[in-house]
């Protein structure tokens, strides 16, 4: 019997989450690590911090998007950096009671909450390491930041306070230039519908031959003209089956995504079923 293709495609909103059992959050380790008064050259360089500002930011706009109101994020940790550049901990600063309490404007992101999304955040950072007479030695460096999300989903630096690393993330500035909102009230459709990503779709021969059936999940970024500006895979089975879906919801145009009737950025995860029949 002639063997039939059929492709399934939905689109959702990308929420999930990953548990952070990559960077330990400990009580302290400063006895082992220097600090920058110890080191010849801290920890850290402006394109690599950049990223972690990009990371920071994506956590607010993330809790944004779940409650949909002003919120307000405490930033306080001591991050401790091996020899290789990597983030070996992070700890719990004391907060002042004068930002640890909601002032009625902003709602106060639970620290426990926020911590955890931190240290899911720092496990896929990469530092130039610290070194000390030319030799690469652990680091120790506090960040201070205190972010308030506005009704327009716009970001606010409350207290642009960073020590430490803060010696070249004070210099940078907070955008929303490459913020993907989670979660909007008007969500991406394809334009043409669903056929639009389908016919982009061809079943891979080696694939098809061998029988390969399976889902592969895809997370999308799209920007506010309806244009996806790059893909993740989230998700595959086949490599080539992972190819095809990623390059044919790479091509799609979509219609604009909207919060508060405004164009915004947001990203979507799309899973693409192959299945024979």
């Amino acid at each position: 019997m002639k063997k039939m293709l059929l492709i399934f495609i939905a689109v959702f909103v990308f929420g999930c989450t990953e548990k952070s059992d990559g960077v330990k959050i400990i009580d302290n380790y400063d006895e082992e690590y220097l600090t920058e008064k110890q080191v010849d050259n801290e920890a850290g360089t402006e394109e690599e911090l950049k990223l972690v500002m990009k990371d920071i930011k994506q956590i607010v706009h993330d809790e944004y998007s779940k409650l949909n109101s002003p919120i307000k994020a405490v930033f306080n940790y001591r991050l401790y950096i091996d020899e290789e550049g990597r983030v070996d901990g992070i700890k719990q600063l004391p907060i002042s009671e004068k930002y640890s309490t909601e002032d009625g404007s902003y709602k106060l992101i639970d620290k426990e909450l926020l911590l955890k999304e931190f240290a899911d955040a720092a496990k896929s950072w990469k530092f130039t390491a610290a070194t000390k007479e030319n030799n690469p030695v652990k680091f120790r460096g506090d960040l201070e930041l205190i972010l308030a999300v506005d009704e327009t989903g716009t970001i606010k630096e409350e207290i642009p306070s960073l020590k430490s690393l803060g010696n070249v993330l004070s210099k940078l500035k907070f955008t929303d230039d490459d913020i993907y909102f989670v979660v909007v009230e008007e969500q991406p459709e394809p334009i043409g519908g669903l056929m639009a990503i389908q016919e982009k779709i061809v079943y891979p021969k080696k694939a098809k031959e061998a029988g390969i059936q399976g889902r592969v999940f895809v997370k999308a970024f799209i920007n506010e003209e309806g244009i996806v500006d790059k893909v993740e895979l989230l998700k595959g089975f086949d490599p080539e089956c992972d190819s095809v879906a990623m390059n044919a919801i790479k091509q799609t145009k979509f219609t604009s995504p909207k919060q508060r009737g405004e164009p915004v950025k947001v990203q979507v995860a799309i899973p693409i079923v192959f299945k024979l029949q």
